[in-house]
């Protein structure tokens, strides 16, 4: 039960707070016949005297984008676009990656199990099968974790991006057993995506 909890959570997209913790209220009532009043999840439990905790932002100076190099990646992605991906460097992003952890390393560590979940989320959308995608995703995040250099990291990043947009290609590509028609047909998209 809680297996297929965690796995329909993975799987629901993105919602508001109150509608999500109305569903944490109704797993908690599933699971331990428990009906938990909202407030008791927000606060903890400790609804007497409790204090909301903020993280203190003052201290964040550098400026971060809008988030358009990341969504374009998730557009590629969800499209299957594997040429454009491909041209799509880390340079062009112009913003800044925040401290993700104690050092470079876990930093880094951090920030690509982040674009794995990106990705992964992305390659949904564009039709890789949930299943695929998140045992995907298992496999990235335990290569990432098991990486102990900085050199061993510098690889992840372009091949979990190309990784997901070629499996989301590969469900739309005809299937067509004559390798001349299929490099016209390449070819055609290619030169119809040109265009654009």
């Amino acid at each position: 039960m809680r297996k297929d909890i965690s796995r329909f959570l993975y799987s629901t997209p993105v919602m508001g707070n109150e509608n999500f913790m109305m569903l944490l209220s109704l797993f908690e009532l599933v699971l331990n016949g428990v009906i938990t009043p909202i407030s008791d999840i927000l606060t903890g439990g400790n609804a007497e005297g409790a204090q909301e905790v903020y993280i203190d932002t003052v201290d964040i100076v550098q400026p971060r984008t809008s988030g358009e190099y990341e969504e374009n990646i998730r557009y590629l992605i969800r499209n299957g676009m594997v040429e454009e991906l491909d041209k799509l460097h880390y340079e062009n992003y112009q913003g800044v990656v925040g401290k993700l952890g104690p050092n470079q390393l876990r930093s880094l560590k951090n920030s690509l199990i982040i674009l794995n979940s990106m990705c992964l989320r992305a390659a949904i959308s564009g039709g890789l099968d949930t299943e695929t995608a998140y045992t995907l995703g298992e496999l990235y995040v335990k290569r990432i974790e098991s990486a102990e250099t900085l050199t061993e990291l510098g690889k992840p990043s372009q091949l979990i991006k190309r990784d997901y947009c070629r499996r989301v290609k590969r469900l739309s590509a005809p299937k067509i057993d004559n390798l001349y028609v299929l490099k016209a047909a390449e070819y055609m998209c290619r030169s119809t995506s040109m265009r654009r």
